[in-house]
């Protein structure tokens, strides 16, 4: 996003303190909440998969139905909220997520979870591109640059510590108080909003909403991503897997042409002949997917009864470092780039991301917690100068009469980029666990039936485990015991080369970008 500020006619106005002190707190109290139902479900998933019988494909679509309506919805939020005002908007989108938050809060399966939670990420993709509208729109000039870190650092907190106080909620409680929870903060940030007496502001003259780019948008995502996610499910041989892959890319290349043929596009694949541009979108894309490596995959490895056995609270502590580490670098990007420009900080922390990645490999069921907390500060460190430096690069290379959809975009990469991780990373957890597993089980004196139902529990309802377990001699039962944690060891360590390298990409695509088209300085924008 531009980091200009633009006074409207309102802001010049003078207004009661009170006034501003409520609305800034609402909009801060929205995006921590958008930020806590970002991770805080994380830690809770394997309590709602024991619960719910979920398997991890299922347990996928938790997470994956919010990123996806969210990207789905983010870039053509912030067109309608200039038809209709943000201040409309933010209501609408406050409404619709504590609709999905009760969903949630209330489902008796896995299938009204998900329903719930892809609710829940149209909500935030509604109501989020309102909130810093509508602060530039009451609070005087003076108050600006006090509230736009106010609320950047209420988003980090929410983002950084939601494992946290999921986990806590989970265990203390259940995972249910998680959604009551942030149902309750969205009420009290519309009462704020309201005691603040936001105006609503709708743009003038006619504004143009590209609803085909949205339907394209939506039939490239939803097919793709299905695919890819139900893959393991279905089986890779399955021709549905390929059709829905093929119907998804297929759409893309229609969306594109569609797009660039356009003279308000949605989409502005356009913006991709600008180096830096597409630097700082690519970026979010690989950025989303080591956050979400580091949140999804080690909070679910830490969990596993055979391995680690942490419980959700102490799962959610065990990121204690990564949240402080995220929250750190992510607060204070702007003066180190400020001082030492893009290509160095943000080499420095790639190298961060590999370095940690790297460290977590050599995870085994004997690792201590101290030997977590390194490797955790180091890559989020890396995300959080990541998560706060990409998108400002982005931004500087556009226009003023383009930065709107231009932040939409890059706000859709960021979803884009964390779906990808437990898509991509489950392929390969399930995929390489399960082949090494079964490869060990031959040499255990068990039958094929009973190798198919150990490992069918095993990647898909753990919670049938124990009386499997029973029906084995204490022999047999301490080699698979071995065999499910050597794959289960080996299946995280995929995953974890594969976001090394990815953050190995981060640190050193900006040294051939940066080179080509030299970034501005903060203060020339």
């Amino acid at each position: 996003m531009s980091h200009s500020v633009s006074v409207s006619a309102s802001a010049s106005v003078k207004q009661p303190a009170w006034e501003s002190w409520c609305i800034l707190l609402s909009m801060c109290v929205a995006v921590f909440t958008i930020g806590l139902m970002s991770t805080g479900v994380i830690d809770a998933m394997v309590k709602m998969r024991d619960q719910l019988n979920l398997s991890p494909t299922t347990l996928q679509w938790l997470m994956n139905a919010y990123l996806l309506t969210a990207a789905s919805f983010v870039i053509i939020s912030g067109r309608i909220s200039e038809i209709y005002g943000r201040r409309n908007l933010f209501v609408a989108g406050v409404i619709i997520f504590v609709v999905g938050l009760v969903i949630a809060a209330c489902a008796s399966d896995g299938a009204w979870v998900i329903v719930g939670r892809a609710v829940q990420g149209g909500g935030a993709a509604i109501l989020a591109p309102g909130t810093m509208a509508i602060l530039k729109l009451k609070l005087p000039p003076a108050r600006q640059a006090f509230a736009v870190t106010t609320w950047s650092a209420s988003a980090g907190l929410g983002f950084s510590f939601g494992p946290i106080i999921g986990g806590a909620l989970t265990d203390g409680l259940s995972w249910r108080y998680l959604f009551w929870l942030a149902a309750l903060l969205l009420v009290v940030s519309l009462i704020l909003l309201f005691i603040g007496r936001a105006k609503n502001k709708p743009a003038q003259g006619l504004q143009h909403i590209d609803w085909l780019g949205t339907v394209l948008l939506i039939l490239f995502t939803l097919p793709f991503f299905l695919g890819l996610v139900q893959g393991n499910a279905w089986g890779w041989s399955n021709p549905w897997v390929w059709g829905l892959l093929l119907f998804g890319v297929i759409f893309f290349f229609i969306l594109l042409v569609v797009e660039l043929a356009k003279k308000a596009p949605l989409v502005m694949f356009e913006l991709f002949s600008n180096h830096q541009f597409a630097l700082g979108a690519i970026g979010m894309i690989f950025n989303g997917f080591t956050l979400l490596t580091i949140l999804y995959f080690t909070s679910l490895y830490l969990q596993v009864p055979f391995l680690q056995n942490f419980s959700p609270v102490m799962a959610g502590v065990a990121l204690l470092p990564f949240s402080i580490g995220f929250f750190v670098a992510s607060i204070s990007a702007s003066f180190v780039t400020n001082k030492f420009g893009f290509r160095l900080p943000l080499l420095t922390s790639g190298l961060l991301q590999f370095g940690g990645f790297l460290w977590l490999c050599f995870i085994t069921s004997q690792t201590t917690y101290l030997f977590l907390w390194a490797p955790y500060f180091l890559v989020g460190l890396g995300c959080g100068f990541n998560m706060a430096t990409f998108p400002v690069l982005a931004m500087m290379s556009v226009d003023d009469e383009h930065a709107n959809k231009a932040s939409g975009f890059v706000n859709m990469t960021n979803y884009l980029g964390a779906t990808l991780s437990p898509a991509i990373g489950t392929i390969f957890f399930v995929g390489l666990s399960t082949s090494i597993f079964y490869d060990l089980l031959k040499h255990i004196p068990v039958s094929d039936a009973q190798a198919h139902r150990i490992a069918s529990a095993l990647f898909g309802h753990p919670d049938q485990m124990k009386h499997l377990f029973q029906a084995l001699v204490p022999h047999t039962r301490a080699e698979v015991l071995f065999a499910m944690k050597h794959s289960a060891i080996v299946g995280n360590m995929s995953v974890m080369i594969i976001s090394a390298a990815v953050g190995l990409i981060m640190a050193f695509l900006p040294l051939l970008v940066l080179s080509v088209v030299p970034a501005k300085s903060n203060a020339d924008h």
